[in-house]
C-alpha cells in the first residue's frame, strides 16, 4: 500500500462541488477514494471527506456523464456544459415549405457544419460563408445540421497550455440560422 500522512487534528468534513452537466445527461459516475463518500443532488455533488482525502484529493478520476438525446440552445457549447468536448453536436428543427429550392444560411458557426434536408446531403463547410443551398419538399422538410469542434478544448481542459488560445475554445452554432424559400413556416417543439 502507498504510505499517507494527515494533519493532526484532521476530520472527516463534508465538501460540495457544483456540477454543470451537459444537455440530455441521464448518469453521473464518480470514482473516490476509500472511505470517501459522494451523493449526487441534481446540480450538486455532497463529498463526505476523510483525513488525507479533502478537496480534489477525495477524487481517483473524473466526474463521468452518460448522455442521452438533449436539447440546447444555439451559441458556444462551453456555456452549456459541454466545455471539454471536442465533439460534434447535431440540431434539429422541422419546417413547413413548398416544393423547390432554398438557401440556408447558419450564419456565425465555429467549427465544421454539415447539413442535410430531408435525409439528403447538403454540403459541408469548414469556414464561413456557412450558406447550404438546399431542395425542399412540399410540406414538412426535416432538417438536420451537424457541427464538429477542434480537440482545442479538449486537449484545454485536460492539460492547459499556453498554445491554445481562448478563441480556440469556442464551439457551437451561433446563428442566426435562415432559410429563404418559398412560403416557409417554423415548428416550434
Amino acid at each position: 500500500p502507498a504510505a499517507g500522512f494527515t494533519a493532526p487534528g484532521a476530520r472527516p468534513g463534508t465538501e460540495r462541488f457544483l456540477l454543470d452537466p451537459p444537455p440530455g445527461v441521464t448518469g453521473v459516475s464518480v470514482d473516490v477514494a476509500d472511505g470517501v463518500e459522494c451523493v449526487v443532488d441534481g446540480g450538486e455533488l455532497r463529498v463526505t471527506t476523510v483525513p488525507g482525502r479533502q478537496s480534489g484529493a477525495a477524487f481517483t478520476g473524473p466526474v463521468r456523464f452518460t448522455c442521452g438525446p438533449g436539447r440546447m440552445p444555439l451559441g458556444d457549447w462551453e456555456e452549456h456544459g459541454l466545455a471539454g468536448y471536442s465533439g460534434g453536436v447535431r440540431y434539429r428543427a422541422t419546417v413547413t415549405a413548398q416544393a423547390g429550392p432554398g438557401e440556408l444560411d447558419l450564419g456565425r458557426v465555429r467549427g465544421t457544419a454539415e447539413v442535410t434536408v430531408n435525409g439528403r446531403p447538403c454540403g459541408i463547410r469548414v469556414c464561413s460563408p456557412y450558406v447550404f443551398d438546399v431542395e425542399l419538399d412540399d410540406g414538412d422538410n426535416a432538417v438536420e445540421v451537424l457541427v464538429l469542434g477542434t480537440l482545442a478544448p479538449y486537449f484545454d481542459e485536460i492539460s492547459p497550455t499556453h498554445f491554445v488560445f481562448s478563441g480556440q475554445r469556442v464551439t457551437g452554432l451561433f446563428g442566426p440560422v435562415r432559410l429563404r424559400a418559398a412560403m416557409v413556416e417554423p415548428h416550434t417543439p
